[in-house]
């Protein structure tokens, strides 16, 4: 490892995750332990602003997490 940081080809999890907070309008409250990959969150903060997916999106939004009706 050298002395610039963690890159994404790290050989320890912990070096490979981070949590991923949503807050705001159209979120639901709670607590999800499921994995999301980094594809996820531009679908998914697509889906929170009422706006359709990046083109070259290739995750899919975290509907667990987004509020009924939204």
């Amino acid at each position: 490892m050298g002395d610039t940081g963690t890159t994404h080809g790290e050989p320890y999890a912990y070096d490979n995750q981070i949590p991923l907070v949503l807050y705001g309008k159209g979120v639901k409250p709670g607590l999800y332990r499921m994995q999301v990959h980094a594809s996820d969150v531009a679908p998914s903060a697509a889906m929170l602003m009422e706006m359709g997916a990046p083109a070259s999106a290739e995750g899919e939004p975290r509907v667990e997490s987004i509020a009924q009706g939204h």
